[in-house]
C-alpha cells in the first residue's frame, strides 16, 4: 500500500534503517520541535537536518546543534554558497575569459538565488507566507546582497587592479567579509523576528 507506515510490523529494536539509523514512523514524522531562538509559539516538523542529527553517531552533538542551529546552518549554506561563488567566478573569469568584475557579478546573481532559497527554506524560521510578503522578503534579501556585492567589487578592484594580487586569492578573502556581512543583514533586516 503506497504511503503506508509499515514500521509497526517490526519490533521496536528492529526499526533500523541503513547503518543503524532509525527509520521514521508515523509518530516520528508528526512530532513537533521548537529550536532555541525561535518563537515559542512556533512549532515545526523536524527538517532534514533535525533528522540527520537524530542519527545515533551524531546524538552527542544534539545539544550543541539545538542551541546553535541557525548559525550552524547559515555557516553550512554560506560555505556552499562561497564554494559555488568561487567556482563560478573562476569558470567565468578563466576558461570563459570574462573580465574579473563581470565574472563576479554573474557569479553573484546565481549565488544570490541559491542563498535566498536555502536561507528561506532551512536557516531562518520566520518567513513570509503571502505572495506580497515573499516579494518584499526577496527584495530586501537582494538589496542586502547588493550592499555586500559593492563591498566585494571594491575589494576585488583594489586587490586585482590596484595591487596586482592573484584574483582567486582576493576573491576568497572578499568572501570571508561578505559571509559576515550577509549573515548580519539577513538576521537583523531580512528574516528578523516579527
Amino acid at each position: 500500500m503506497a504511503g503506508a507506515d509499515c514500521s509497526g510490523f517490526l519490533p521496536p529494536a528492529d526499526r533500523k534503517g541503513i547503518f543503524g539509523f532509525p527509520l521514521p514512523t508515523g509518530a516520528d514524522t508528526g512530532n513537533m520541535i521548537s529550536a532555541p531562538g525561535r518563537r515559542e509559539t512556533q512549532m515545526e516538523k523536524p527538517d532534514i537536518f533535525d533528522r540527520i542529527m537524530g542519527w545515533r553517531v551524531l546524538r552527542p552533538l544534539q545539544p550543541l546543534y539545538r542551541k546553535y542551529k541557525e548559525p550552524l546552518l547559515y555557516l553550512f549554506f554560506g560555505g556552499l554558497t562561497t564554494v559555488l561563488s568561487i567556482f563560478l567566478y573562476w569558470l567565468f573569469a578563466h576558461p570563459l575569459g570574462l573580465d574579473p568584475l563581470i565574472a563576479n557579478i554573474i557569479s553573484w546573481i546565481l549565488c544570490v538565488a541559491f542563498a535566498y532559497v536555502t536561507n528561506r527554506t532551512w536557516v531562518f524560521a520566520d518567513k513570509a507566507h503571502t505572495p506580497g510578503g515573499i516579494l518584499r522578503e526577496a527584495a530586501s534579501f537582494t538589496a542586502g546582497r547588493l550592499a555586500t556585492l559593492g563591498l566585494e567589487e571594491l575589494i576585488l578592484w583594489l586587490g586585482i587592479t590596484v595591487l596586482g594580487l592573484n584574483d582567486v586569492a582576493v576573491k576568497i578573502v572578499a568572501q570571508v567579509l561578505v559571509i559576515l556581512g550577509n549573515y548580519l543583514i539577513s538576521k537583523l533586516l531580512v528574516f528578523r523576528k516579527q
